[in-house]
């Protein structure tokens, strides 16, 4: 019997493709028939309780592992799809075909004729369809991860504090700045082959699907580009093999989740042969790297989710063997983007460890040393990373600035760019031009807005009204917990950020900010009532709503994330330190500071009892001592890739994804959430204290982009 490609052996209970073989338990094996039975059909828990356990109760978590389990053994690199696929409320189903001949549902190798770019629609004023589109994604992972305490840094020095030795700086003068794209939509990662024949760079459409296309060089006047794409399937742009036509991308299905680095070899542009090399997690910060001879292929893995530290691998693809080449950190960020040197003999790396600070790595594949090449005394969030022409430098678009790092001398070129020209990603052409892509994790363009989401109970369609119809951004946004018709959020509607309270009354500014052009990320309602919490640039501010006075309550610019405590008498907030991100709380009244957890801990939250719950590696965690006796509530969910972002709503947890989900969980039973699909990219949540059913979310509506052709001298 065969399953897909694999070979089913019931006599030693095993499966098996070429030398990949798993001998599975009894049980296992025996639900893997029961699959095998009823192939594409939805069985029902129930059924697998009866047909395969054959008692009269199972444990859920019995049958979630099962489940788990045989779905990770199936995993092939051949498979386009998850092999079991969860039907919501309904049960699983098998998604290969059993047959007597060993099959592949897709070819490791095909060769395609290329398609021309059909005419995109101008956009429509409509919500974005609901995908996991990856140059929002991307940027949107970095906004929710760096909003509290990198919104206000910027890779230019602070002159007033000690700056590292050996930086030089240059003021750019552009001589030449062009559009070369004119699709409608976001259009990003530009990426030259490195002959500079070829430019390839990502396009998020209208319609929220994402594509990858690729532009010959050689012919300018040839109006007809090469566009990579799959239905359900989002072909985002990894980098070029060294020395050749060979593209890798990482290719995420929209509706199984399964993630797949595939090669395209662009020889014969516009024809061109797909290989598939190697299964994924899903989204990550890093892009991957294929080794010059094909052979090895270096990637960042986050192994419980995009919110959780990553480590650098490489995977021998002939034998499938992997190694860790640097182990992710406690908290952070870890590894981060990749790049490979042009003769493809050294590998330059982002890390950031328990600090907001980048380090730039040299790997040495011969020699597996690796070498620190830079540390940043600064806080940033890096967007890219790559090799100068000659190998000599790393040059790092900094949006305002380009950085360069000599791996010999190791000290730094700060480039600043004119106020008019802005860079967040480039692919160098010469050693003075460049294709660039604006994308940055600027909140200043009007990207964000708050929408108030009535749920329904049958998991139907969601209603969705905005809470303010006017231009510009709104972020956060808090409930009176005491009355049911306010509201106060911040918004940015001339090109600062303010306190706004919406009431009966209509809408009034609560305060004038200082540094104003930092947006408020996180905002707290007493329970009493009286007073609103928010973190601004790092710093704690707390408002007495009554009185209007407003009182900034740290200055180290390390706060974030505040939750106020049942009685009302302080807060829960995340800060900052050398050695990673903790738990801590305030008191209004001694105005004393104390550390909560004493092993790194983020996104602090209280649920209807007043107890301290926080996250950590994927989990939401209750608070007993700080340490290791504090008791994981939900456990870590790689598939699902939700955001550490958890709200309690009376003894319910409400969660989120990148994909535009809306989880409602029980502690304790998280198979039997309630979902909602939103058409919308989600930044935060808050669910309305007056109502079960009804929820405000911050959006991301990404601005049109193109990509540039840029000339400085």
């Amino acid at each position: 019997m065969y399953l897909g490609p694999w070979k089913v052996n019931p006599e030693d209970y095993s499966i098996q493709y070429g030398q990949h073989r798993f001998e599975l338990e009894p049980l296992l094996f025996k639900l893997l028939l029961y699959f095998m039975q009823h192939p594409r059909q939805i069985l029902s828990r129930q059924q697998l309780i009866d047909a395969v356990w054959q008692q009269s109760y199972v444990d859920d978590n019995a049958i979630n592992r099962a489940i788990s389990e045989l779905r990770k053994i199936l995993q092939h690199p051949e498979l386009t799809q998850s092999p079991i696929k969860t039907h919501h409320r309904k049960g699983y189903s098998l998604q290969l075909d059993v047959s007597s001949s060993p099959s592949l549902q897709n070819q490791t190798t095909a060769t395609h004729e290329a398609k021309p770019a059909p005419a995109v629609p101008a956009a429509q004023s409509r919500p974005i369809a609901k995908t996991w589109w990856w140059a929002g994604a991307l940027t949107l992972l970095l906004l929710i991860t760096g909003l509290v305490f990198w919104q206000a840094s910027s890779l230019k020095p602070d002159h007033s504090s000690p700056q590292p030795a050996g930086i030089e700086r240059f003021e750019l003068t552009i001589s030449q700045q062009q559009k070369v794209t004119w699709y409608k939509g976001v259009e990003s990662r530009p990426l030259l082959s490195p002959d500079n024949s070829l430019l390839a760079f990502n396009h998020t459409q209208p319609d929220g699907s994402v594509r990858t296309i690729v532009r010959s060089l050689l012919n300018p006047l040839s109006l007809q580009d090469l566009v990579l794409e799959r239905e359900h399937t989002l072909i985002s742009l990894q980098s070029w093999q060294p020395d050749s036509q060979q593209l890798l991308t990482m290719e995420l299905g929209t509706q199984d989740g399964s993630c797949y680095y595939r090669l395209y070899q662009l020889e014969q542009y516009p024809l061109y042969e797909v290989q598939t090399l190697s299964a994924c997690r899903g989204l990550v910060f890093g892009v991957a790297q294929l080794s010059r001879d094909g052979k090895t292929l270096y990637y960042t893995d986050s192994a419980k989710g995009p919110f959780t530290p990553a480590s650098l691998m490489a995977k021998q693809l002939e034998s499938g063997n992997q190694r860790v080449l640097l182990s992710a950190p406690e908290s952070g960020i870890g590894a981060s983007l990749l790049a490979l040197s042009r003769s493809g003999e050294r590998l330059a790396y982002l890390y950031y460890n328990d600090e907001s600070k980048p380090y730039l790595y040299l790997y040495d594949p011969a020699s597996r040393e690796h070498q620190l090449l830079y540390r940043f005394d600064f806080s940033a969030l890096l967007l890219d990373l790559s090799w100068s022409l000659d190998d000599r430098y790393l040059v790092i678009p900094a949006y305002d600035a380009l950085v360069y790092i000599d791996v010999h001398s190791k000290e730094m070129q700060l480039k600043l760019l004119p106020d008019s020209t802005r860079i967040g990603e480039l692919s160098l052409y010469s050693d003075h031009q460049a294709y660039t892509s604006p994308l940055s994790i600027s909140t200043k363009q009007h990207n964000f807005q708050i929408v108030k989401v009535n749920l329904n109970d049958d998991d139907s369609a969601v209603e969705i009204t905005p809470l303010l119809h006017a231009a510009g951004n709104t972020m956060a946004v808090a409930l009176d917990p005491t009355q049911s018709d306010r509201a106060v959020f911040s918004a940015d509607f001339t090109g600062s950020w303010q306190l706004w309270l919406q009431s009966e009354d209509g809408l009034q500014q609560l305060t004038e900010l200082p540094d104003s052009s930092s947006p408020i990320a996180d905002l707290a309602w007493s329970p009493n009532g009286r007073m609103i919490a928010f973190s601004k640039a790092g710093n704690l501010y707390v408002l007495d709503i009554q009185q209007r006075h407003l009182r900034q309550k740290s200055k180290q610019g390390t706060m974030g994330r505040p939750v106020w405590k049942a009685d009302s008498s302080g807060l829960y907030l995340v800060k900052v330190q050398p050695s990673g991100e903790f738990v801590w709380s305030y008191d209004l009244f001694s105005e004393q500071w104390q550390q909560k957890s004493h092993l790194p801990a983020t996104h602090p939250v209280v649920d209807a009892a007043g107890r301290l719950h926080y996250h950590r590696a994927g989990q939401l965690l209750r608070y007993v001592d700080g340490g290791r006796q504090d008791s994981p509530v939900l456990p870590a969910d790689e598939e699902s890739q939700w955001f550490p972002v958890m709200r309690f709503q009376q003894e319910a947890i409400y969660r989120f994804n990148i994909m535009g989900t809306v989880a409602r969980t029980l502690p304790g039973n998280p198979e039997q959430s309630q979902v909602w699909d939103i058409p919308y990219q989600i930044v935060q949540l808050q669910p309305d204290p007056h109502s079960e059913n009804t929820v405000f979310l911050t959006i991301y509506q990404p601005a049109e982009q193109s990509i540039k052709f840029v000339e400085w001298r």
